[in-house]
């Protein structure tokens, strides 16, 4: 190697080196280094030399010309310190982001990130709340704007370290989904429906959607992800998907708070924020829409949030081991779904004027105790179950701020977000529970499908416009409606028909009529009407007797007046749930269909409903059981 450097520039350059070293001179050992590799030793035989070669104390400057090797090693060394410390600096920050180490551990807020603190005072970190924050000068932005926009999608070119697994090209994505449906089907022996016609597909998906997409769109990953993009698409999907998170209780809050909180959902399908931090700062109360987030979705007893929220956040079903523990999935323990009511009771305040803060003065909160099932009362501890959270069995989530911040990033709020957006789409999750009446035949095909989309989500940095994309541009959003399940041949068909065409149902291969949007009175009065009754003046069911003949036809002349609605039962061979048979009481059977749609108590309305159709001998109760459930089933 040449080197024209100028004498002065070579003695600023020994210079610079020296200071860079602290002012003292390493040891000239270019000349046994050379010598021993003109012998072909190792490197171990160069590393011996330099740890027996004595240190050098501080010398004069030599002349430049026999120090040009010096330079070159020097050089040497100081890339590799540079080396070591960016290797320091990484072990003090701990794992890589994207390892799977790093999947246990809390997000870090990036500068961008737009997180405003409910209050100034945030609980103090504990010493066994995880990893502490960065000590090298990493901001924590806790004080820029809600509406700040934050990026979601990493760039195609560079890559963010924060992805699991590289994103792939979401066309490709649906080819992959579309082969691990049709394994599935072939898996459990189901021959799927005929495709629908366009026009049919294009109004199942306005109606669950609430927005019409192009034909040409939904079948397209693409295309559709343009459309959510769009603002007015975006924000009409994100009310529907509101109502559904919170079961119909955007209607609890003002306008302008109903509005921004479907805004902020929007903001997430158009790829402007990420949703698993936009929920988790609902939760948090980092947001200014929190208060109106829990008086949505608290409505209902008193377990109807911790239920909703578990079921968003975690994908865990709450509502069989609120009494026992679960006897059927495996789903969780009694303690479980108790410990996360008190974490929410203890961590969730409301003040007078309905501003709400997150994790108050435990002192100030009255502790939570539960019944076991030979009826002893037990103290619930308020925590998170760590299998629900994906964290270690060491890692206590006893806040619901420590418990928003697990959430963020988690592939437990990738699974919730990939079955409530299921959900959206075909009316019932993903993976559904076997205690639901209409739930998919679970095995590896379908916990292969499952994972995809879960992983791609969070490859995706959480962008659930992606993930919609993928479920609409499904075949199974494409099924039509078998001939057996037409209300037109509700009556001719056979039972072993009708179960058939449900088992394509249940696995996503073939779709079910559209169902009536009634009010919970108007499927009252259906019922009511079904049995030759109709309604009084104050809504109480009048029922005819046999031996009154003006009745009678009073009766038949109101239950003509309108016609049944096409998804109401008529005949009821098998029941709504195969486990009910394990039970043996009637009113005891009620009771479970009316803990599955949520409820911890049906409505006087339901029960006279009940009394009329029990009181008509030509509702089995196999029929009886089924009205029960299309009575009180969520919509």
């Amino acid at each position: 190697m040449t080197n024209q450097r100028k004498q002065v520039e070579e003695q600023v350059l020994d210079a610079m080196l020296l200071e860079a070293l602290g002012n003292v001179e390493p040891p000239d050992l270019t000349s046994k280094i050379l010598a021993r590799f003109s012998q072909g030793d190792d490197n171990e035989s160069v590393r011996a030399i330099v740890a027996t070669t004595p240190k050098r104390s501080k010398q004069p400057p030599q002349p430049v010309a026999s120090r040009r090797p010096l330079a070159w090693l020097a050089s040497a060394a100081a890339i590799a310190a540079s080396i070591m410390m960016v290797v320091w600096l990484r072990q003090d920050r701990g794992p890589l982001e994207g390892s799977p180490e790093s999947a246990k551990l809390p997000t870090i807020a990036e500068a961008s990130d737009p997180i405003k603190p409910a209050t100034d005072e945030r609980p103090e970190r504990q010493l066994d709340e995880g990893p502490s924050p960065p000590r090298r000068g990493i901001p924590l932005v806790v004080d820029s704007t809600d509406e700040e926009p934050i990026d979601l999608i990493p760039s195609q070119d560079s890559p963010s370290p924060e992805l699991r697994q590289p994103l792939e090209a979401v066309t490709l994505v649906s080819k992959q989904f579309e082969s691990e449906l049709t394994e599935y089907w072939s898996a459990i022996g189901i021959e799927p429906a005929a495709e629908a016609e366009r026009n049919e597909v294009v109004s199942r998906l306005a109606a669950n959607l609430g927005v019409e997409l192009p034909a040409e769109a939904v079948s397209d990953s693409e295309r559709l992800m343009a459309e959510f993009a769009r603002a007015d698409v975006a924000g009409k999907v994100a009310s529907r998907w509101m109502q559904q998170i919170t079961e119909r209780g955007l209607g609890r809050v003002e306008q302008q708070a109903r509005e921004q909180l479907s805004k902020d959902l929007a903001a997430c399908l158009e790829g402007n924020q990420p949703f698993d931090r936009t929920v988790a700062r609902w939760i948090d109360g980092r947001r200014s829409q929190s208060s109106a987030f829990y008086a949505a979705i608290s409505h209902g007893d008193s377990g109807a949030m911790a239920r909703r929220l578990a079921a968003l956040t975690m994908n865990v079903d709450l509502r069989c081991i609120r009494c026992h523990d679960a006897k059927i999935d495996g789903n969780g323990r009694q303690g479980d779904y108790w410990s996360f009511a008190a974490l929410l009771t203890r961590g969730v305040a409301r003040d007078a004027d309905g501003q709400v803060t997150i994790d108050p003065d435990p002192a100030k909160t009255k502790p939570v105790f539960y019944e076991l099932a030979d009826g002893r009362q037990r103290l619930a501890e308020p925590a998170v179950a760590n299998d629900w959270i994906g964290v270690s069995s060491d890692d206590t989530v006893d806040t619901v701020a420590l418990w928003a911040e697990r959430l963020t990033g988690s592939e437990a709020m990738a699974r919730g977000a990939v079955n409530s957006l299921w959900q959206l789409v075909h009316g019932q999750p993903l993976r559904g529970r076997v205690v639901d009446p209409i739930t998919a035949p679970h095995n590896d095909a379908l916990d292969r499908i499952e994972d995809q989309l879960v992983q791609d989500l969070l490859s995706s940095r959480f962008n659930v416009a992606r993930t919609l994309s993928l479920i609409i541009a499904s075949p199974a959003t494409r099924r039509g409606v078998p001939t057996s399940l037409l209300p037109e041949n509700a009556l001719v068909v056979s039972e072993a028909e009708r179960q058939e065409a449900m088992e394509a149902v249940n696995a996503f291969a073939a779709a079910l009529p559209r169902h009536s949007e009634l009010s919970l009175a108007q499927r009252v009065d259906q019922a009511i009407r079904a049995v030759g009754g109709k309604l009084d003046q104050d809504g109480r069911p009048f029922v005819a007797q046999l031996g009154d003949g003006d009745a009678k036809q009073s009766a038949d002349a109101a239950a003509n007046n309108k016609p049944l609605a096409v998804d109401f039962p008529v005949r009821g061979e098998s029941l709504p749930v195969q486990w009910l048979t394990l039970i043996n009481d009637e009113q005891v059977q009620i009771d479970h269909l009316g803990y599955l749609a949520g409820k911890r108590r049906l409505p006087q309305s339901v029960q006279d409903a009940i009394t009329a159709m029990r009181a008509d001998q030509e509702v089995s109760k196999e029929l009886l059981l089924n009205r029960v459930w299309w009575l009180v089933r969520p919509y």
